[in-house]
């Protein structure tokens, strides 16, 4: 079942090479947005391989990263102000996060203005008893991660089914804007309609708006 289930997910990996996106050269606000996606699509493909390995834990564990990945390109998208994007330099020296993206918490409140389902993650994260803490647990091997293993409580393969669902609609939405932040509309509906088997979910995408270059040269 897992197998079928992973190469459904693959298919949206074939979406995306066979319409490609130019890469922006303009500013660093379409640099960033780039990158994320990029990203993104990666630990979503590395996702897949571990699923269909059997490492269902390992793959777990990147939930959070991917979530946090594609929120940076929503953000950058919808969110940051040309200011705030000048203002974020990496700091080689010390990676003390001088100058770097928000905190999740902080980019999630501000998505949400433009997707308000988002407030449920957003609440869920936060509150103790919170729906969405065992993202926090599966990314920094909290007691209940750490007891998902196949001798005490395996994952079941709905679980999984479930969060492959979020990494799809997670990739395919950040992919969406990526062509729609580069003007190219056509390769938008291409991603977004590769991952046809999640109707629904990504009923609620909306332009960006406006967000245009920042005035700041890429940052390499």
């Amino acid at each position: 079942m897992m197998l079928d289930r992973c190469r459904l997910s693959l298919q949206l990996q074939d979406v995306f090479r066979l319409h490609p996106v130019p890469l922006a050269r303009c500013c660093k606000r379409h640099q960033l947005i780039d990158c994320a996606v990029n990203s993104a699509m990666e630990q979503h493909s590395a996702m897949l391989h571990l699923v269909s390995s059997g490492h269902t834990g390992a793959a777990a564990s990147a939930l959070r990263c991917l979530l946090e990945t594609t929120l940076i390109a929503y953000w950058l998208g919808y969110c940051a102000s040309d200011a705030t994007v000048k203002a974020l330099q990496p700091d080689h020296a010390n990676m003390a996060g001088v100058g770097d993206f928000p905190e999740l918490t902080v980019m999630l409140k501000a998505v949400t203005a433009y997707y308000p389902a988002l407030s449920d993650i957003s609440a869920g994260l936060k509150a103790e008893d919170g729906r969405a803490r065992w993202l926090h647990k599966v990314a920094h091997s909290g007691m209940w991660h750490l007891l998902r293993r196949p001798f005490i409580q395996p994952w079941r393969d709905d679980e999984v089914c479930i969060w492959l669902d979020m990494v799809d609609a997670l990739a395919a939405g950040a992919g969406w804007l990526q062509a729609m932040a580069a003007n190219q509309p056509v390769i938008a509906a291409h991603r977004l309609n590769g991952a046809g088997h999640l109707a629904g979910y990504l009923d609620q995408v909306r332009p960006p708006p406006g967000l245009g270059c920042c005035g700041s040269d890429p940052v390499y």
